[in-house]
């Protein structure tokens, strides 16, 4: 599957290869202020794992469409909304792969905003919403040798295979363990764990690892308890390089 979304204006440069700029109206109004107002009420805000997708084989489009859509992303990353994106720099003959995050209090305020960006609106791009909890590492000293030292960096979605109260806690608190030495190690990073029990089988972690290759990171991986005693499996995307963080 083809993923798609830009939100850099650096990304935007790489992509298109263009000098100019396609200047549209902004119909859709303050995306950033959507959220924001929503969230005065003091209610929790969660995060949420956007993977998106090619709607159009018309590379032009795309062109015609790219500035605005960049700008609206770039809008939400500055108000704390949009964080930590990643994109692969080995990108397909229209656009590199992406992965960002975005915070909300529920994935229909999520759905709310991205419904109103270029290119949903405009019918360029499509997303899929994955709850992801909170964000409980970022990264530490050791990440960024450990990054230039590896090929790639794959996102790992993790699956519980029961409900959270059916999972003994002392697995748990040895794959928290085993996890927190990775990132010790810098070798995973952006770490968000989801601890929701609402008695459903749901994502319980999503980070993203640092390997020479997916046979490398399937190596580390395999070794976790949940995967070991078979109460979870996992899926690896490649996401190339980490673009931004979180605004400050």
């Amino acid at each position: 599957m083809k993923k798609i979304i830009l939100p850099l204006s650096l990304i935007l440069l790489c992509a298109t290869g263009c000098d100019q700029k396609h200047k549209n109206e902004n119909p859709q109004g303050d995306l950033a202020e959507n959220v924001s107002q929503n969230n005065k009420g003091g209610e929790r805000t969660n995060s949420y794992a956007i993977i998106t997708s090619i709607a159009t084989t018309d590379k032009q489009k795309y062109i015609d469409n790219i500035s605005q859509q960049t700008d609206q992303l770039d809008e939400l990353w500055s108000n704390k909304v949009v964080g930590n994106i990643y994109m692969d720099t080995e990108s397909n003959e229209i656009a590199p792969t992406i992965i960002f995050f975005m915070k909300a209090k529920s994935e229909k305020e999520v759905r709310e905003t991205l419904d109103k960006t270029n290119f949903i609106v405009n019918g360029v791009g499509r997303y899929e919403v994955k709850p992801v909890g909170d964000l409980i590492y970022q990264m530490n000293n050791r990440t960024p040798e450990v990054k230039a030292s590896k090929d790639h960096t794959y996102s790992v979605v993790w699956e519980y295979a029961k409900s959270i109260d059916q999972i003994p806690l002392d697995v748990m608190q040895k794959q928290l363990d085993e996890e927190k030495k990775l990132f010790d190690q810098g070798i995973i990073e952006n770490v968000y764990l989801s601890t929701t029990n609402d008695g459903n089988k749901r994502t319980s972690a999503v980070y993203f690892i640092n390997a020479d290759s997916e046979k490398e990171a399937q190596k580390l991986l395999n070794q976790l308890p949940v995967y070991k005693q078979k109460l979870g499996s996992y899926q690896l995307i490649n996401v190339g390089g980490f673009i931004r963080g979180e605004k400050q």
